[in-house]
C-alpha cells in the first residue's frame, strides 16, 4: 500500500467507515436519489442569497448540480474506492484554483 492509500484508509478508519457503513450508504441511496434534485434546488437557491457566492455558480448551476449528483452517487454507491477518491482530489484542486477553499493535501 502506498502513503497515500494507507492515509485514505487511515482517515476512513477515524471516520469510523467500515464495509457496514458501506452498505449502508449503498442501501440507502434509493432513498437519498429521488430527493437529490429538491435538495440540491434548495442549497443553490440559499448559496445564491449570498452576493459573492451567486457570482461564483453565475449560470453553471445546472453543470454544478449535475456535478454534484454525479459526486453524491459515488459517495453512496462507490464503497470509497479509486474512482471516488480520484474525483474527491479532483473537486479538492478545482475549489483550491478557485479560491473557495483553502488549501487541501491529496487525499487519494
Amino acid at each position: 500500500m502506498h502513503n497515500q492509500d494507507t492515509d485514505f484508509q487511515t482517515r476512513l478508519n477515524f471516520a469510523q467507515i467500515d464495509q457496514t457503513t458501506v452498505r449502508s450508504l449503498k442501501t440507502l441511496w434509493p432513498i437519498i436519489q429521488p430527493a437529490l434534485d429538491d435538495v440540491l434546488a434548495g442549497f443553490y437557491a440559499h448559496l445564491k442569497t449570498q452576493p459573492k457566492m451567486a457570482a461564483m455558480v453565475g449560470d453553471q448551476q445546472a453543470r454544478l448540480v449535475s456535478a454534484q449528483k454525479s459526486h453524491w452517487e459515488k459517495l453512496f454507491l462507490g464503497g470509497f474506492d479509486q474512482s471516488y477518491r480520484d474525483s474527491i482530489n479532483r473537486i479538492g484542486h478545482v475549489h483550491y484554483q478557485q479560491d473557495r477553499t483553502r488549501p487541501l493535501p491529496d487525499r487519494s
